[in-house]
């Protein structure tokens, strides 16, 4: 609703959105309905989040967390300046007296909000296990197997908070954008943790990974058809095609002069009495990969005719 000179005047009103959803990232629509009024009007906006027990204040465009009842006594006292300046001869004792009753109602209600959504109490310590999200990773780059998928992580909040707070969502990610050639270990640290601002991360376990990053070059390799057996008396194997006849692949520098070749499986030529197009399983060298770790497709057509 909207309130103005002690009546309200509007209710039910459509507050507009923020266009810029990334500002507000993992926050809700209660965030970009402040954040939308900030950026098309004058107006100091409080958002209190029942999700996080958090306080926010929109203005002029920006979303910022309030952590303490005098910060937020300090917004208000600024903004309510800003829009009625207090004459600068006066003295401490005039801007006191001055405006008495509004100072007052701002200072009480920072204090409410806070011990009501913001004043955390009953502290208590709980144990999740987290998945680890390696990603980021630069093309042309593998990570070897295997590597750490699982963290447990001790975290510090109040009852409340913990009682809004959905660990479902919770993960560690590692970012690899810039990784190191060979084995090295990477800190796990609080920065790689999204947490409600009112819950905080004591330790994790391990406290670091350990992976072998390098760095993979492309290579094409032959495909090799592998057979046993023979066609059926009567028959003649007149040929075999493969389509591709090599693959595009990425291999460690200690292999690009290396003979390498991608086999098929054994294909019994005793089943084949006439011409027939497969699609084998291949058996790709071991350091061996391929774009997006995808296992290529590859079509073997035995050209089979009748010899009567």
């Amino acid at each position: 609703m909207v309130i103005s000179k002690g009546n309200v005047i509007k209710f039910g009103c459509h507050l507009p959105l923020s266009a810029n959803a990334s500002t507000t990232g993992k926050y809700g629509l209660r965030h970009t309905a402040a954040l939308g009024l900030s950026e098309k009007s004058d107006a100091f906006c409080i958002i209190v989040s029942e999700e996080r027990g958090t306080i926010s204040i929109a203005q002029s465009g920006s979303l910022q967390i309030i952590y303490r009842p005098v910060d937020l006594a300090a917004k208000l006292y600024e903004f309510y300046e800003l829009k009625f300046p207090v004459e600068k001869k006066n003295s401490v004792g005039d801007w006191i007296k001055k405006n008495t009753v509004q100072k007052i109602i701002a200072v009480s209600m920072a204090m409410l909000l806070w011990l009501a959504f913001g004043y955390q109490r009953d502290w208590v310590q709980r144990d999740y296990t987290i998945p680890i999200e390696y990603k980021n990773i630069p093309q042309g780059w593998y990570i070897e197997e295997p590597k750490v998928f699982e963290a447990k992580a001790s975290l510090t909040g109040s009852i409340q908070a913990f009682n809004l707070f959905d660990p479902t969502y919770m993960k560690i990610v590692v970012d690899l954008s810039e990784p190191i050639q060979g084995p090295h270990d990477i800190q796990l640290t609080k920065k790689m943790i999204k947490l409600p601002s009112n819950i905080s991360l004591e330790k994790v376990k391990p406290a670091k990974v350990h992976i072998v990053a390098f760095k993979l070059y492309p290579k094409m390799l032959p495909v090799a058809v592998k057979t046993t057996g023979s066609v059926p008396r009567g028959t003649v194997l007149k040929n075999i095609t493969v389509t591709p006849g090599s693959l595009k692949a990425l291999v460690p520098n200690s292999m690009l002069k290396k003979s390498l070749e991608v086999a098929t499986e054994r294909i019994d030529l005793s089943s084949i009495d006439e011409t027939v197009t497969i699609e084998p399983q291949l058996k790709i060298p071991a350091d061996v990969h391929f774009q997006d770790d995808s296992i290529p497709i590859v079509r073997v057509t035995f050209h089979v005719e009748s010899s009567r």
